[in-house]
């Protein structure tokens, strides 16, 4: 999605623009480093929202531990900083995340990465997959179902597959392409069957072109003359599941050693207990002229 970012290259640059700067560390930082706590966000929508409400309700719902200070870099790109690592895992490991219906999109801050160049496109769902034949209940054929949905990354074994009325997978999907639907599978006869999916915890879709984050008036891909032919809208909301009750694999509530939000301990994945306590920028420009309609 075009986020409205300038260009990162210039034409006709003078031979003094045009010579990289090389920067070298004269000491190895032994601190850890707060990129490793962070998480670069944008919201999957051409539609203008409330930037400073996205801010307020994701803090009231991931309610960390340590506490998360939100900063807008770009109209829709945001830092969300964490000061313990299990409180940015969980957050990751609870998506999707969706604010007034659209999905936010995630991923780890690359230390060197450029904020023009960042470009999210990719979401993890929970698919459940049903009426798999008990042939084809193993956990490599679950996968190769995960693949063609997306990029499959987990399988929930929690779950009995030959008894489970349907398999659990995860996958990263590109919202850029529309939800698949299932698979046609041999039988062991030779006859055709169909795997149908349904995903857990979907915001906005468009019935006719199957695509996250838009509806009919955002479409781009549908000759509204085809919308009076009821053939011609593949999707319903049967393609949508109600989320597992009970949350899977949720880490141990982490204590809260320090209430103080702006001096707490940053503690990225297997680092050792450290006194050392760092401050959040102040004076960050997190004011957005974006509107509501």
């Amino acid at each position: 999605m075009n986020l409205g970012k300038p260009n990162s290259t210039v034409d006709n640059p003078t031979a003094e623009e045009s010579t990289p700067l090389v920067f070298e560390e004269e000491e190895v930082d032994t601190e850890p480093s707060r990129a490793a706590l962070c998480l670069v966000g944008s919201l999957w929508t051409a539609r203008p929202f409330n930037a400073q409400a996205l801010m307020r309700t994701q803090k009231q719902v991931w309610r960390p531990t340590h506490d998360v200070e939100i900063h807008q870099l770009d109209r829709n790109l945001f830092i969300f900083q964490f000061f313990h690592w299990q409180d940015k895992e969980r957050v990751l490991e609870q998506e999707p995340w969706n604010f007034d219906n659209q999905i936010l999109l995630l991923k780890n801050l690359e230390g060197d990465e450029q904020s023009s160049a960042i470009n999210l496109t990719h979401v993890p769902l929970w698919v459940r997959a049903y009426d798999i034949p008990l042939h084809l209940r193993k956990p490599k054929f679950i996968e190769l179902l995960g693949s063609k949905a997306g990029q499959f990354t987990q399988l929930d074994t929690d779950r009995d597959l030959q008894m489970s009325k349907f398999a659990r997978m995860r996958i990263s999907k590109d919202v850029r392409t529309p939800l698949i639907r299932g698979f046609i599978v041999t039988l062991k006869n030779g006859s055709l069957g169909w795997v149908y999916f349904k995903y857990e915890r979907l915001p906005w879709f468009y019935f006719h072109c199957g695509c996250i984050g838009h509806l009919l008036r955002d479409c781009t891909k549908i000759d509204p003359d085809d919308l009076q032919n009821p053939a011609l809208v593949p999707y319903t909301d049967e393609i949508r599941a109600s989320p597992l009750r009970k949350p899977r694999g949720e880490p141990n509530p982490i204590p809260n050693t320090n209430t103080a939000c702006r001096k707490l301990v940053f503690r990225p994945p297997g680092s050792s207990i450290s006194k050392t306590s760092y401050g959040i920028p102040g004076n960050v420009d997190t004011q957005s002229n974006i509107h509501t309609h």
